[in-house]
């Protein structure tokens, strides 16, 4: 009988111990944010121990906060273009075409707002987007060098893919006159 009554007993004292933490916490969060980054710069062996031991004790929610991670860090615009050089560095090696990764780097670290083809804006987030940003070449086997670089979105850049100048034109035309053709619907 003693046993059970001290049992409790623990467990309102370690209820009361987080309580008491949690609002000492919030009450002086800047001081303990200051005093536990200094600690574990200190002791980075025992901060990484106990890392490792918290993802351990709770490997469910380590799942959801990286998946929340995971999907805000592709959402945000530097992280797509990173993506963009590095899936078109992909290509030309496969392709062995040129690249100039830095120049790429360089003239994507300020993206712009919107396609100069059609006009939209870009589109960040998750999944097949018809307004992402995609990398154009120009002139396909000059590779992504400067001058042969482009961003469109995926559906200009689609519709673009190998077809001439010619070619644009004649469906542009047939497009024109099968609409102007067919009956206003509302």
């Amino acid at each position: 009988m003693r046993d059970k009554t001290r049992c409790s007993d623990e467990e309102e004292r370690k209820k009361r111990r987080r309580v008491t933490a949690r609002a000492y916490y919030l009450a002086n969060r800047e001081a303990v944010i200051r005093r536990t980054t200094a600690h574990r710069k200190r002791n980075p062996a025992r901060a990484n121990e106990l890392k490792r031991l918290a993802r351990k004790a709770n490997p469910e929610g380590n799942k959801a906060a990286a998946k929340r991670w995971a999907f805000a860090a592709r959402t945000r615009p530097h992280r797509r273009m990173a993506r963009l050089i590095r899936f078109a560095q992909e290509r030309a090696i496969a392709k062995g075409l040129p690249i100039d990764a830095a120049y790429l780097r360089e003239w994507l670290r300020v993206p712009a707002e919107q396609c100069p083809c059609c006009g939209k804006p870009f589109v960040y987030e998750l999944g097949y987007q018809p307004h992402a940003p995609s990398l154009d070449r120009i002139r396909p086997m000059n590779g992504y060098v400067k001058g042969n670089v482009d961003l469109l979105c995926r559906r200009c850049n689609t519709l673009k893919n190998d077809a001439t100048p010619d070619e644009l034109e004649q469906v542009a035309d047939y497009l024109r006159r099968i609409l102007l053709a067919a009956p206003q619907q509302q």
